[in-house]
């Protein structure tokens, strides 16, 4: 007698107990063996949820759904482990059991020592049963881990993978994760990370100077990156803070960690502001060439200036507005600016205006908070579903409307809070020029942003070349905008 082929599916979640992916096997191929059945290829997903929080596709499972589809199937029996293997999500199991149905397809549970036919009404009753019961589970387990997850956060205790420079300690009776030690052999890298970004390195500059000097992810063994070094460089948990996300409300806390930071707080702070500052510019390969590029504004359109060469052939650089309105001499502008703006720098009465604004402490608490809530907000707004085209319309209006105001707070908050690269220049008075030739392009142009600006030196701004007579001096064409 011809044996009835069958095929099975095979899964485990990382996060769970139960039968091993191998475990599996050997009980299926030992069922299929007293049934008389010849198993032949086996679908499976190893590190995969079958739950409706699962955060990744299982290949495994949707090849199986579109081989039924496609009466690709090529057996009679479907042989699973136990009914939460297929899935614990009421639709999918649904759907797993209605193709089945549909194509004959006998659905055999090894745990169960049972084969069940779709066909039959009280068979599906049974298995639909299963996969409300391990949906319930499922969402138990969610909501204990969310609790859990909230609890753990609240005491400032860590969650997930160790961060790179750090590593892991567990509880050596529960096996639960304990706290986070610096991991000596890496923990070198994110220090002079955020040293280099403080002093106003770029990301792209950092990431060629740790190649430079041979460093490399002890994870991977390549270089790093600029993206690597910017992920890096936004966790609070190398300021020793617990960040932990509301995922029913968006809303974000931050907790005093159980572990020792690599870095104070107040320096994360401060490089967080940095890479946060909408104004940031890179140019197109991330590497600043020019300190006064974007500062200084077309008198016409208020745009910022680039450089540009006259011709390919020319080394000489201009300023010139994407617009066209202006154009001037890159190098007699910069021997007019850059040494009032070193004058200025010189100054000690203004390094006490620049380190301590009209503001104080409450007033950048109080701002941080309304930006928390807006950002709370927004978050909320974009995990909407529409009911209808017109709420559609009042939430895309909504959404723009605060996004408006996170920017304006964002503005807010950096105008109040003392830049990073400030803390560079402090005590360096005496020597302003030299600090200006030691620092990178990319310090450089923070702080002609910060100064050229209306509430301190002054924004320059280039006037058009008059059409008719006397062509002025650049000195003449350039021109102070005060508040």
């Amino acid at each position: 007698m011809t044996s009835i082929r069958a095929r099975e599916y095979r899964r485990l979640s990382k996060d769970r107990g139960g039968s091993s992916i191998a475990e599996q096997a050997q009980d299926n191929a030992q069922a299929a063996a007293e049934q008389g059945w010849e198993l032949g290829e086996a679908y499976e997903d190893a590190d995969r949820s079958a739950s409706r929080y699962k955060t990744r596709e299982r290949d495994g499972f949707d090849r199986l759904l579109a081989d039924l589809r496609a009466g690709r199937f090529g057996a009679s029996v479907l042989v699973i482990w136990e009914s939460s293997r297929g899935s614990r999500d009421v639709g999918e199991w649904d759907a797993l059991v209605k193709l089945c149905e549909k194509h004959r397809v006998l659905i055999h549970v090894t745990s169960h020592r049972r084969t069940y036919d779709p066909r039959n009404h009280r068979d599906r009753r049974t298995l639909l049963e299963d996969a409300v019961d391990s949906a319930y589970e499922s969402d138990k387990n969610a909501v204990r881990i969310r609790r859990q997850t909230a609890s753990h956060a609240a005491k400032g205790r860590p969650h997930g993978l160790a961060p790179y420079g750090f590593r892991p300690v567990y509880d050596e009776k529960t096996g639960d994760l304990d706290t986070w030690l610096e991991n000596h052999d890496e923990s070198y890298v994110p220090v002079e990370l955020f040293r280099l970004l403080e002093a106003g390195h770029s990301l792209a500059a950092i990431a060629r100077t740790f190649a430079e000097r041979g460093w490399v992810n002890a994870k991977t063994g390549r270089p790093f990156t600029r993206h690597h070094l910017r992920n890096m460089a936004t966790r609070a948990a190398y300021a020793g803070i617990r960040v932990h996300t509301d995922p029913e409300t968006g809303k974000v806390t931050e907790t005093e960690g159980t572990w020792d930071g690599l870095v104070p707080k107040e320096q994360f702070y401060a490089v967080r502001r940095l890479l946060a500052d909408p104004a940031r510019r890179t140019t197109r390969n991330g590497a600043a060439k020019y300190e006064l590029t974007l500062t200084i504004k077309c008198d016409v359109c208020g745009e910022g200036l680039t450089v540009t060469r006259a011709n390919l052939k020319s080394k000489r650089e201009s300023y010139k507005c994407r617009h066209s309105h202006v154009f001037i001499s890159k190098a007699d502008v910069d021997a007019i600016v850059i040494p009032a703006l070193l004058s200025y720098l010189a100054r000690r009465d203004i390094y006490q205006q620049l380190a301590a604004p009209d503001s104080d402490d409450e007033q950048i608490r109080k701002v941080r908070g309304q930006l928390a809530q807006a950002r709370a907000s927004m978050a909320e707004m974009e995990a909407e579903t529409p009911e209808s085209a017109d709420h559609a319309r009042v939430l895309g209006r909504s959404i723009t409307a605060l996004a408006g105001k996170i920017s304006d707070l964002e503005q807010e908050e950096q105008t109040l809070a003392m830049p990073a690269v400030i803390t560079s220049l402090l005590g360096a008075a005496d020597d302003v020029a030299g600090w200006w030739t030691a620092a990178p392009v990319s310090a450089r142009r923070q702080i002609a942003r910060i100064v050229l600006s209306p509430k301190l030196l002054g924004e320059i701004r280039v006037t058009r070349t008059p059409s008719k007579g006397r062509t002025p001096d650049v000195a003449d064409r350039l021109k102070i905008r005060s508040i």
